[in-house]
């Protein structure tokens, strides 16, 4: 069942994109290969799609690691998140938010959550913009580990995402949501994404990103509660 959902998930922005809305896409990419002492590969991949029109706002976000050291993979994550927004009235808005995340490392085969949220635009300018958003999600957890059988949990979560055009040619974004079980306080989530941008000619961009995952109960010993990636890709803006 979860991964029938995950399936749902890639297919909704192609529903979405078929509409007559106006969109905004980043898309990043780079490849690090080392050799001689150490034999190193890392490659990264990192979408951004906003939307809006027939009322409604969309945002999608997608990001996928993969490194290896030796021959040996050493990460393997994808990460996806689609959001549909409806305007209330002024600042105040729902939305229906759906996530994905498959990263073996931190324990998980597969993590999904659906659920609905209210959020407002605190602050909204030609150069800077603060989003704030509650949601209740319900989390379905299939474990890449061995005799763990899969879990299903409602949590609370908040989110803030802040935006900051710095000049003409620079862009701050940062990324910040924690959510917490309501059924085990002590499983809770906190993540951090900050990324700079910085344009060179046309559509193309330079991009900096650096990344903190947390989790309070991982699903099995000597798995860390920490994750940060730091990254540097090549943007291109449509």
């Amino acid at each position: 069942m979860i991964r029938k959902a995950g399936i749902v998930l890639l297919c909704l922005p192609a529903l979405i994109l078929a509409e007559e809305n106006t969109w905004k896409t980043r898309f990043g990419l780079s490849f690090v290969n080392t050799s001689g002492n150490t034999s190193t590969q890392t490659f990264s991949g990192k979408l951004d799609v906003d939307g809006s029109g027939l009322g409604n706002r969309y945002a999608l976000a997608s990001h996928y690691v993969l490194a290896r050291n030796e021959g040996k993979e050493i990460v393997n994550k994808l990460n996806s998140a689609l959001r549909v927004e409806r305007v209330f009235t002024g600042r105040l808005f729902g939305f229906l938010a759906v996530t994905h995340l498959t990263d073996k490392f931190s324990g998980y085969d597969s993590r999904i959550s659906v659920g609905p949220g209210l959020g407002m635009d605190i602050l909204r300018q030609e150069k800077q913009s603060l989003k704030g958003m509650l949601s209740s999600m319900y989390y379905f957890d299939d474990y890449a580990l061995k005799g763990l059988e899969s879990d299903r949990y409602p949590t609370a979560k908040a989110a803030l995402n802040y935006e900051w055009k710095l000049t003409e040619t620079a862009r701050f974004k940062w990324v910040n949501e924690g959510l917490v079980s309501l059924e085990d306080s002590d499983r809770y989530f906190m993540t951090s994404d900050a990324s700079l941008q910085v344009s060179l000619s046309g559509s193309f961009a330079i991009g900096i990103g650096y990344q903190i995952a947390y989790q309070n109960k991982p699903p099995a010993a000597g798995i860390r509660k920490t994750d940060t990636t730091f990254l540097t890709s090549l943007v291109i803006n449509r």
